[in-house]
């Protein structure tokens, strides 16, 4: 029952702040790319529409 409980809590997590999820799924893939300072900016912008929600 934990195992599904979990995954319960999961789904409804990545429901509700699926845009949170994203964003860290972005900024990973900036790190394994190496151009994660180029993207600073851009990265700044991300978590400033992520504040105003």
């Amino acid at each position: 029952m934990s195992q599904k409980l979990h995954l319960h809590d999961l789904k409804m997590l990545f429901t509700s702040s699926w845009k949170v999820v994203v964003d860290i799924f972005y900024i990973l893939w900036m790190q394994t790319t190496g151009k994660l300072q180029e993207q600073n900016s851009q990265v700044r912008v991300c978590l400033k529409v992520y504040e105003k929600t």
